[in-house]
């Protein structure tokens, strides 16, 4: 009979050794698990909105543009995959816009980074806010919330006379 005989040492060796590798397993696995590409996991976790530092200029068709005229207007904005209807907002300077963001599908912002505003509305919900069009022009309007892969065709015009 051969009785091999272990240091203590080897033996705590080989258990660190094999605890580092477990480890190791579990953040790689961790790694992996993050970095999949989950639109529907992506919309229902995201709440802050990403920044937008300039909106690329995009001739939009004419197509159903609100006039306001007056001093305060209400306007009914629905975002969807990956659109804003109405996609053109028309205002006189000094109005005061009252918006109400509708989701009908994934979670969605909205961003005019001229005015210095950035609004989100969570999946299915509404969001009210308001602003005074206080600045002469036009101004691009965007989608401020990752949404899906057409993300960076959703935007829009607002033009202040």
């Amino acid at each position: 009979m051969i009785v091999h005989i272990t240091s203590g040492k080897k033996r705590k060796s080989y258990k660190m050794k094999r605890e580092i590798s477990v480890i190791f397993i579990i953040f790689l696995l961790f790694i992996v698990s993050s970095c999949t590409n989950n639109e529907q996991f992506e919309s229902k976790t995201l709440t802050q909105p990403s920044p937008i530092k300039e909106l690329p200029k995009v001739r939009l068709p004419e197509s159903n543009p609100i006039t306001l005229t007056g001093k305060i207007h209400n306007i009914t904005l629905i975002a969807t995959r990956y659109e804003f209807n109405p996609s053109i907002i028309k205002a006189n300077y000094g109005d005061k816009i009252i918006i109400t963001l509708k989701s009908q599908d994934t979670a969605h912002g909205f961003s005019i980074p001229a005015y210095n505003l950035n609004q989100v509305v969570k999946s299915k919900e509404t969001t009210t806010f308001n602003f005074i069009a206080d600045k002469k022009g036009e101004f691009p309007f965007g989608c401020s919330v990752v949404c899906g892969r057409g993300h960076d065709t959703m935007l829009g015009k607002l033009i202040v006379e």
